[in-house]
């Protein structure tokens, strides 16, 4: 009898912690998702892919040794941020003692639904035509204590092409949630479940040697548009830095912080410093004095005061900006320089303090969490170090835009408008957030900067 009222009250404990989803009884298969692209052959392909291979990735979590692999390898914060897994840079990562690769092991846990949509060629399709797809731990959860054992990450795929994803799954749910035991749910909130996110490279760029555009067509100049201005282009430093594609083998997978570093080291500002007043250096703003024979000074560094930006369309569950900076000339109607900081975490500012904690138990369960965060009003400063490489008149007055680009899937035409022209610079992006005087905070307020006259940070 004894034995009897334990067992019961263990299943009364799973039942209590493994609480019945909302979403049970909806149809969520990939099939029945996926007909909301009848339409476009194309997009809906990739759908089903992502899917697909998202599904593939969560039943993977199952085996402790893939869980051990993953969280040793990326899930490591450096500067507060987890690396992506590039998949086609890590298919052939050896995985535990088993002697398995990445590709192996993914392939030996298919899921019947994603088996029966492409067979046994769904990770050569995902290569091919998901080139750039990564499994990444999202930055915010660097201060939880994951123990492999207890707990495997629920996986929440990137709807591709999906700016409303309410409108295929319902009420006011943003997201569809898989977990390694075959149950799937849908949420209108992510961080309420300890997961990986499967979506598109925000780290790296797929690009092809010659032209340097990538995969959607952006070329790489538009993205860090200052590297063109360094040593011929930095061709030779970019070609360096890049891996070849396992599938493309013609293209090249490149970090673009990579390229902005090493920008920086070459091409930054070295120079003496120079003002008309004694010079104020503030231990956050070591440029703040120009020298006048060295042209104007585009931005020096700047950093976010409150994390709540970060939230402003989580639908492509992006963890970093690219901030843009473009300087215009009152005189001319074209702009006069661009300069980016490409994929910059969130979380480098550490501007917000979390409060994460599991509230459920048992390792069948989708680890749900209770999660808040709040602000530090702070924010730790990010050094640019960049100058404006233009002859710019003596008279002229130079007035900058400050944008926030994000990159995902999806692909809009978007413009940054001049200040005193009808003119603008067209930016390939998926959204693009002007400035924002509530989150962001640069060395100096002034409007505007003159030619040679000083240092400027941010159209205040």
């Amino acid at each position: 009898m004894r034995n009897i009222i334990l067992l019961f009250c263990a299943l009364l404990f799973i039942f209590n912690s493994c609480k019945k989803s909302p979403s049970e009884g909806r149809d969520l298969s990939i099939k029945n998702l996926s007909k909301h692209w009848d339409h476009d052959f194309d997009r809906q392909r990739l759908f089903k892919l992502r899917l697909a291979f998202a599904k593939m990735v969560a039943k993977a979590f199952k085996s402790e040794e893939f869980s051990k692999y993953f969280k040793n390898k990326f899930g490591v914060a450096k500067d507060n941020h987890f690396e992506e897994l590039f998949f086609a840079l890590h298919k052939d990562d050896v995985i535990g003692s088993s002697g398995s690769t990445l590709y192996e092991h993914l392939k030996n846990n298919i899921d019947a639904e994603a088996f029966d949509l492409f067979g046994d060629k769904l990770l050569d399709l995902v290569l091919q035509y998901d080139p750039c797809v990564v499994i990444k731990l999202p930055d915010v959860f660097r201060q939880i204590d994951w123990n492999v054992r207890e707990m495997r990450p629920a996986v929440i795929p990137q709807m591709p092409y999906m700016p409303s994803p309410e409108e295929m799954l319902g009420e006011n749910n943003r997201f569809i949630v898989y977990y390694f035991t075959g149950e799937v749910e849908v949420s209108n909130q992510r961080f309420d479940y300890f997961h990986v996110v499967v979506k598109y490279s925000e780290d790296y760029a797929l690009i092809e040697p010659n032209s340097f555009v990538n995969d959607k067509g952006i070329s790489l100049y538009e993205l860090i548009p200052q590297a063109a201005d360094c040593d011929y282009g930095m061709r030779k430093d970019i070609l360096e830095l890049g891996k070849p594609h396992p599938y493309h083998k013609s293209l090249l997978v490149v970090r673009k912080m990579d390229v902005f570093n090493r920008w920086q080291s070459k091409c930054g500002f070295k120079g003496r410093y120079w003002s008309h007043a004694p010079c104020p250096i503030a231990p956050d703003c070591p440029r703040e004095c120009v020298p006048i024979e060295e042209s104007v000074i585009v931005v020096d560094s700047f950093r976010m005061t409150m994390g709540r930006i970060f939230e402003l369309n989580d639908i492509h569950m992006d963890e970093s900006y690219t901030y843009s900076w473009t300087a215009w000339s009152r005189m001319e109607p074209d702009f006069i320089y661009r300069l980016t900081v490409p994929s910059l975490p969130h979380e480098y500012f550490e501007t917000r303090v979390f409060q994460i904690q599991r509230i459920n138990s048992g390792l069948n369960c989708i680890p749900k969490l209770y999660f808040r965060s709040s602000e530090t009003f702070r924010g730790r400063p990010f050094p640019v170090f960049g100058v404006l490489k233009r002859k710019v008149s003596s008279m002229d007055v130079v007035k900058y835009s400050f944008d926030m680009l994000v990159y995902a899937d999806r692909l809009i035409l978007a413009g940054i408008a001049h200040p005193f022209h009808d003119k603008i610079a067209e930016v390939h992006v998926s959204e693009v957030y002007p400035e924002n005087l509530a989150f962001i905070e640069g060395c100096t307020r002034g409007h505007y900067s003159t030619s040679g006259q000083g240092g400027f940070w941010l159209n205040w």
